[in-house]
């Protein structure tokens, strides 16, 4: 047996023991025309499209589908209960089905590394859609309320379905081909003390800190700058956790800055200080109460669900302006 296919189909190989496989098997494509892609399971690996602490992700060929999917194969070592959890919950997801959460099609073990079968999405994500936003004569704030409202509608399907996200940021948003929002990497961060970077990018914030999921062996899983109080006392996320992630997101999009700090030690010192809205008259006080209590300290006193923000959001569309000038100074 050759030495990449002992990589492949070998006892308990490393995810990066597969992106090797997959690199010299492209080689060897490009010399030898005949040779036959590495395989996860049934799925023929084309190439591979992002990678984190946490796994590879590769676009690959479904053969029996004729698609190309999207297949995360985590890396080891995981710990059997937490390989278990994960399992449960990805065959959660791959039972949930909206227009605005990535599909997962499959969860199973290839030579012993659990593998996500995913709907492969072309697009950007909301980071790169933002800066586009941002950076437009005018900015179309109708647009963007109705980018949220979808992506409230999408976790909102998933809270129904029982699933948190976890680590709501934009980079685990895209934007497909048809301009609509899709949500990704549900409930996938970890908590075995590392830092993983977003599966799909490797983006920075604007002060120049990596875009990075931080978690730790005590429980404290988020990306800081949109992590919730109660993640910050170890307490597991809940719907309301990903709901002030989202209003995070949409703070940092309407004032040009983020409402918690980046880094993890500044976000904790602050954690427990309620977020300021700024009254800016751009901005219409409908809104900023929308977002003001998204934003709220206690879980309690937030949107009582996911489909109670976006509602509110619907309804601030009704009496919206057109257009908003973009912000300056």
């Amino acid at each position: 047996m050759s030495g990449d296919t002992q990589l492949l189909h070998g006892t308990s190989p490393s995810a990066d023991a597969l992106d090797a496989a997959v690199r010299l098997a492209r080689l060897r494509q490009q010399m030898f025309a005949r040779i036959e892609p590495p395989r996860i399971a049934q799925y023929h690996v084309l190439r591979q499209i992002g990678g984190g602490g946490m796994g590879l992700v590769f676009a690959a060929w479904d053969p029996s589908l004729d698609r190309v999917v999207a297949i995360k194969v985590l890396r080891d070592p995981w710990a059997p209960a937490s390989g278990d959890a994960l399992r449960r919950e990805a065959m959660a997801l791959a039972r949930l089905r909206h227009p605005n959460v990535v599909s997962v099609f499959e969860v199973g073990e290839h030579d012993g590394q659990v593998y996500l079968a995913m709907e492969h999405v072309e697009g950007e994500t909301l980071r790169a859609w933002l800066q586009a936003w941002s950076a437009a004569p005018e900015r179309d704030l109708g647009r963007l309320i109705e980018m949220f409202i979808e992506a409230a509608q999408g976790l909102a399907a998933a809270h129904t379905a029982g699933l948190v996200h976890r680590d709501v940021k934009p980079e685990n948003m895209m934007i497909d081909a048809d301009g609509r929002v899709r949500l990704m990497d549900f409930g996938l961060a970890r908590s075995d003390g590392r830092t993983e970077p977003s599966p799909t990018t490797a983006s920075r914030d604007d002060d120049g800190a990596p875009a990075i999921t931080a978690s730790t062996s005590f429980g404290l899983v988020g990306t800081p700058g949109y992590m919730a109080p109660e993640q910050f006392e170890g307490l597991s996320p809940t719907a309301a956790t990903d709901q002030f992630a989202l209003c995070a997101c949409l703070y940092e999009a309407l004032y040009g800055r983020r409402a918690r700090p980046s880094r993890m030690e500044a976000a904790a010192v602050v954690a427990a200080t309620p977020v300021a809205i700024p009254s800016d008259r751009k901005v219409p006080r409908r809104l900023q109460a929308i977002l003001a209590r998204g934003l709220a300290l206690a879980p309690e006193e937030r949107w009582p669900s996911m489909a109670a923000f976006a509602d509110a959001l619907r309804r601030q569309q009704r009496t919206r302006w057109d257009r908003w000038a973009a912000p300056t100074g």
